[in-house]
């Protein structure tokens, strides 16, 4: 199993942004045109904490960065006046990036951006850079991200590009997303992965197909998709135990299908397991 998202970097970084410090004033941030490259140095925060205390700045006619925490409605700028807080996000850290690329590092930052959008946005950048391959891990994260947004026709993207990895981490990565789309109720994520896997003959654990069935039987009225999961089990010569036929036993009990949830049954005893839902 993998774990993603939590390597965090300690080098310096510079870009023009102001931190929120411990203890600062809420007074407006003004600094001259002149030093615009050298505006603010960012400390040594892990990126969601740095993103969290962004300030939004706004250009004034003097050529000067305000923040203010309370603008008077009077001088509000105009749209165009105003820094895309997303943009920026992505800009900011692509300025990182580019000094320090590398999978890890990647994961931490898609990770951490605001949203899934900006995640797929760095993920295509770094995609374009020299001499850059991508590995199960950052996959992983972009996908997770765009699947618990409910973004599903990039998620399956993404996920089809990912299949054709050749790395001996690839099922690790491929569990770690089944796995948490069911932690997060998102089953039918977690289920997509697991169809776009066994497309490409990928083969999952049993501890991971179990946890599939349940959280399938857990909703209700998935019986169709408990059947499906089963039946690439067996094609990919997964025996069960007695998890496995316990979750198709109470899907069958849901539905009404005694006679067959009693079959289902005998085979338990004949394979001598004794748990029973």
């Amino acid at each position: 199993m993998i774990d993603v998202g939590e390597f965090y970097w300690t080098s310096e970084y510079y870009c023009c942004h102001a931190i929120c410090r411990e203890g600062a004033s809420h007074s407006p941030v003004v600094c001259g045109n002149a030093r615009m490259r050298n505006l603010f140095a960012m400390t040594q925060k892990p990126w969601s904490q740095f993103l969290s205390n962004r300030f939004t700045f706004f250009i004034s006619r003097a050529h000067l960065f305000h923040s203010t925490p309370s603008p008077d409605p009077a001088r509000i700028p105009t749209k165009s006046a105003i820094i895309d807080p997303k943009q920026d996000d992505i800009e900011s850290a692509i300025i990182f990036l580019k000094k320090k690329l590398h999978p890890d590092v990647l994961a931490s930052v898609l990770d951490s951006v605001a949203d899934a959008s900006s995640a797929s946005a760095i993920f295509r950048w770094s995609s374009g850079q020299k001499n850059f391959h991508h590995t199960p891990k950052t996959y992983a994260c972009l996908i997770s991200r765009l699947g618990l947004a409910r973004n599903g026709g990039e998620m399956e993207l993404f996920l089809k590009e990912m299949v054709r990895l050749e790395s001996s981490e690839l099922n690790a990565a491929l569990e770690f997303l089944v796995e948490s789309f069911c932690s997060s109720q998102s089953t039918r994520e977690g289920l997509k992965v697991f169809e776009i896997a066994r497309s490409s003959n990928l083969r999952f654990s049993l501890s991971t197909c179990n946890i599939l069935l349940r959280s399938l039987v857990s909703e209700r009225g998935n019986f169709d998709l408990v059947i499906f999961v089963y039946k690439e089990m067996v094609k990919a010569e997964i025996l069960p135990d007695t998890d496995t036929l316990n979750h198709v036993i109470k899907g069958l009990c849901d539905l009404g299908w005694l006679d067959s949830a009693l079959i289902q049954f005998d085979r338990m005893k004949r394979r001598a397991a004794v748990q029973i839902v």
